[in-house]
């Protein structure tokens, strides 16, 4: 049995971009006869430490006291306890380049992952990044087995992530440099590497990377339109951080005028710092977490669709795919937009982009002008497929694998 060792922080049931991300790209190795070993973090303290799946996929959950205490403090209600824990990560994380992530590439992970890997006999491991502790830790273990195999996936940047120290920029560079000279292939979604190409990154690094768009963009066929909504319905599924991703500027145009036609529904973690200094719209309403078929239900039964853009500009949201493969019109609030990003739009071309950091008033008609053309509209399946048939998961995740055979067979 061929075995692959799998370094990748969250994994289901954590519903983050990085779980999704992978999904198709694990179905795809298991089809090839591989075998998955996933080393992954608890999210919770009673998850088992091992877990086998019937598809051939183990996963093994380390616990991280820094980590488990930053999934506490960030439901915690009580504000002094919050403020309390966040100050004990930031000084248990000061030493760390990538924050309290880089706990992930502990002394006692690397211990038991090498012997693990010793034990199954794996002599392959992929590394998915956020975070780049999960490269750091391939890299200590190819560096104690020179035999090892090992392809490392950026699916966000790290050297230029702008949501990290902008004074540890030059520190980051060094150690992307020093890490990744190590792997035997990089593979990166299309268009995060830009910046470092232009900032004289050694070639050694630069000419192992291949580009590839995220492998979630599955076109979805279901019933259209399942119910009829009297108003029209705008949802957003996914979280906001403070300083990085903002309903601010939504909130500051329906604030502007009363729009009865309009209701904005916004799903998922409730982070109350996010909203502590904006005036919430009467016609916003706030919900929970809710499950992934709760999600797609949501997302069936809605008009519009937004995306809040975050701060990191070099980068497309996973999120963006993932409204696309539902043909539903899509407002976009964004803060930079890149070449690769405009590709993405030109082709859906249902998508109103506002920015946000305008404050033009003509911003409302523009979106009142959107949301009214678009009820109960969605883009069918089939002129989907046309459209974006290059960047659809099947074929995204169909050339993925046939690198990843090429330098895990060949080299």
């Amino acid at each position: 049995m061929k075995s692959i060792l799998i370094l990748l922080y969250d994994y289901y049931p954590t519903p983050s971009a990085n779980t999704y991300c992978t999904d198709n790209i694990f179905n795809a190795f298991i089809e090839e006869g591989y075998e998955l070993y996933i080393i992954t973090t608890k999210s919770q303290l009673r998850q088992k430490s091992i877990t086998s799946l019937e598809k051939k996929i183990t996963i093994v959950r380390r616990f991280i006291l820094i980590d488990y205490i930053n999934r506490i403090a960030h439901i915690l209600k009580y504000k002094l306890l919050k403020s309390f824990l966040l100050k004990i990560i930031r000084v248990l994380s000061s030493n760390k380049i990538d924050g309290y992530t880089g706990y992930y590439n502990s002394k006692s992970n690397f211990k038991k992952t090498y012997k693990l890997m010793k034990k199954k006999k794996i002599d392959k491991i992929i590394s998915f990044s956020f975070p780049f502790a999960t490269h750091q830790l391939a890299y200590n273990l190819k560096s104690r087995d020179k035999s090892i195999k090992w392809i490392s996936y950026e699916f966000d940047p790290f050297a230029y992530n702008y949501t990290l120290n902008s004074q540890l920029l030059d520190a980051r560079k060094k150690l992307e440099i020093e890490t990744f000279i190590e792997c035997d292939l990089i593979i990166s979604t299309l268009g995060i590497i830009n910046k470092n190409t232009q900032e004289d990154f050694r070639k050694e690094y630069l000419n192992k990377n291949i580009e590839f768009a995220l492998p979630n963009l599955s076109i979805k066929e279901y019933a259209r339109n399942k119910t009829y909504n009297a108003k029209i319905k705008m949802a957003y599924l996914g979280a906001f951080y403070e300083g990085i991703r903002t309903p601010k500027r939504l909130f500051d145009i329906l604030n502007s005028k009363n729009i009865e036609d309009i209701e904005v529904h916004l799903y998922g973690d409730y982070n109350p710092s996010v909203y502590k200094d904006l005036l919430i719209p009467k016609n916003v309403h706030i919900h929970g977490k809710i499950t992934k078929q709760q999600a797609h239900d949501v997302i069936v039964n809605s008009d519009i669709l937004i995306n809040f853009g975050n701060i990191m500009t070099n980068q497309f949201p996973s999120k963006m795919f993932e409204y696309m493969s539902y043909g539903k019109p899509i407002l976009n609030f964004y803060y930079s937009l890149t070449k690769t990003e405009k590709i993405y739009i030109d082709k859906y071309k249902n998508i109103l982009n506002l920015s946000n950091y305008s404050e033009d008033s003509r911003d409302l008609e523009l979106l009142i002008e959107f949301c009214r053309k678009n009820k109960n509209y969605t883009i069918e399946a089939s002129l989907l497929k046309e459209r974006l048939s290059e960047y659809t998961s099947n074929v995204v995740v169909t050339n993925i694998i046939k690198q990843v055979k090429k330098y895990f067979e060949d080299i």
